[in-house]
């Protein structure tokens, strides 16, 4: 009897697994698909366009690896100082002279030594001139992971909200799928475009993509422009 009973208890339901997440505020997406790629080198594919992979990383890592960077190269030209301490560099008398030398020149704050030519010497030439390139360098590559995290499209995408509910509607003798778009910001976009991916599960499946999205007014016209409505 109890078998039975349990045989006749509903199943419980599957969790939902959706093909792009929409697990922000009102149910926004934050644009992460929920795709496992497998026989893939990550590290092969992270040399291979290592400025892009780069600033891919969440924004915590990139600022951390930013800091641990100039770090390094203040200690390092500051060994460097330090070695070479007899060539020009007479206010070195320890290694963290030596590393107050270097931050100035990575910074460019102006040197506050006793002999701002050091001596005149080769030595101290070349090595502040390379320290000076790779601050250059350094800070080129730093300007241009912000810009391209800052110029992103995403966080702009936020901002547009979906219908959680869709429906299948017939009108003028056709069936459309049909749901919302709506933008929070008052600002309106212009020459948006919006992709319908259909998903079917199934053992085996040919990938069909379906791109023809239009939208209908008041008269149940079509038009291939899509108006995003506001919140007022």
């Amino acid at each position: 009897m109890s078998q039975l009973k349990e045989g006749l208890l509903p199943r419980e339901a599957e969790k939902e697994v959706r093909f792009v997440d929409r697990s922000g505020n009102d149910e926004r997406s934050y644009g992460r698909y929920n795709i496992k790629r497998l026989g893939v080198d990550g590290k092969f594919l992270f040399f291979e366009d290592w400025f892009h992979s780069f600033a891919a990383l969440s924004t915590g890592t990139i600022i951390i690896t930013i800091l641990v960077a100039y770090f390094l190269s203040v200690l390092f030209w500051g060994f460097m100082f330090y070695e070479f301490r007899e060539y020009g560099f007479i206010d070195v008398h320890n290694y963290l002279n030596a590393c107050i030398i270097s931050l100035e020149t990575i910074t460019t704050v102006g040197y506050t030594v006793t002999d701002i030519s050091f001596h005149d010497e080769p030595v101290a030439f070349v090595l502040l001139y390379c320290e000076m390139m790779q601050s250059v360098m350094m800070n080129a590559f730093c300007i241009g992971v912000i810009y391209a995290r800052l110029s992103r499209a995403l966080t702009r995408a936020r901002s547009i909200l979906f219908s959680k509910k869709a429906v299948i509607r017939e009108i003028n003798g056709e069936w459309f799928f049909m749901f919302q778009i709506c933008e929070r910001r008052k600002h309106q976009l212009i020459e948006s475009h919006v992709s319908c991916y259909s998903v079917e599960k199934a053992a085996v499946i040919d990938f069909n993509h379906f791109h023809d999205l239009v939208a209908l007014d008041e008269s149940h016209n079509y038009h291939d422009d899509i108006f995003i409505q506001t919140i007022n």
